[in-house]
């Protein structure tokens, strides 16, 4: 059979430092059949735009220009600009490994109607010797049950066959985070099997101004509630065995809490924690909790999770 296209779609807001390293590796792939690039710059203020025109006589390479909506909308840009058989996306400060696409798609060509997704290296800004791997599941099938409690997958490392849209529909535009999440549930819930490639197939750099930084984590955390109490507001049944989010939204609600208490928000710490445990007294002093102390519990849980592979 012929080498399916592959749409690999790239969202770059203010990317002018990490583009060029994205499309690059793109361009690089091992795959033998086609490849269209496209890339949706999010209203970018810097110089992306001048590193997409240097792309702009590469074969198949599209390009739009949309005001700054996140990166949901901007991966639901390339989904309806796109063509391929297949639907994977990138980053603009990460980079695939060469041979992503191609060992994702004969993955998938012997695994029809399913998604796929690998593994991924990480490392810091500044340190890019130092990679790790994140430890956790990595479930294939319905992973409904694992996705209660996190997001599981880097966007980065799946690789979607086209029809998985046409079923599922796009990406929620009202998130910058977890828009991803979101899709994983509601894939699952459409009747969609995830499938494990035990592969490092991309980079990822953890950037200090990044979404996950400290300051954005209570909004965060109050978005990934608010998501799962929308999609999953019942329990439910995988495999013959009954799973109730509300657990894993409890566990949330408490890692709300830390968060709040973490930034110094007070208040919204004491509403949050009661909300969890009612018996919480309203006006207790937190000096023995403080927050430097959060963070490092929060720091030391971090490298528990995580394994360094040089």
């Amino acid at each position: 059979m012929p080498d399916p296209l592959v749409s690999v779609i790239i969202p770059a807001y203010n990317a002018e430092r990490f583009l060029a390293r994205a499309l690059d590796s793109v361009l690089g792939q091992t795959y033998c059949g086609d490849i269209e690039l496209i890339v949706v710059d999010d209203g970018s203020t810097d110089a992306t735009p001048k590193t997409i025109r240097g792309y702009r006589h590469t074969p198949l390479f599209r390009h739009v220009r949309q005001p700054n909506a996140g990166p949901g909308a901007a991966r639901n840009t390339g989904i309806k600009l796109s063509h391929g058989a297949y639907v994977t996306f990138l980053d603009s400060d990460d980079y695939y490994q060469a041979d992503k696409v191609e060992a994702q798609v004969q993955f998938l060509r012997v695994r029809p109607d399913t998604i796929a997704y690998c593994d991924a290296l990480h490392y810091e800004s500044g340190r890019p010797e130092r990679l790790y791997r994140r430890r956790g599941p990595r479930p294939s099938g319905n992973i409904l049950p694992w996705l209660m409690g996190e997001p599981l997958i880097n966007p980065n490392t799946v690789m979607y066959p086209r029809k998985a849209f046409e079923v599922v529909g796009l990406f929620d535009p009202t998130y910058n985070f977890p828009e991803e999440w979101d899709m994983y549930i509601r894939a699952c819930r459409a009747g969609f099997e995830f499938v494990y490639q035990a592969r490092d197939l991309v980079v990822v750099q953890v950037r200090p101004d990044s979404m996950i930084k400290w300051e954005n984590q209570p909004e965060l955390r109050a978005r990934t509630i608010a998501m799962l109490e929308r999609l999953l507001p019942e329990p439910f049944e995988v495999d013959g065995q009954i799973y109730d989010p509300e657990v894993a939204r409890q566990r949330l609600r408490m890692k709300l809490a830390l968060a709040y208490l973490a930034t110094g928000r007070r208040r919204e710490f004491i509403a949050a924690i009661r909300d969890v445990l009612p018996w919480w007294p309203a006006t207790v002093p937190l000096a023995a909790a403080p927050r430097w102390a959060v963070r490092a519990y929060w720091r030391m849980n971090r490298l528990r999770s995580v394994d360094f592979i040089r």
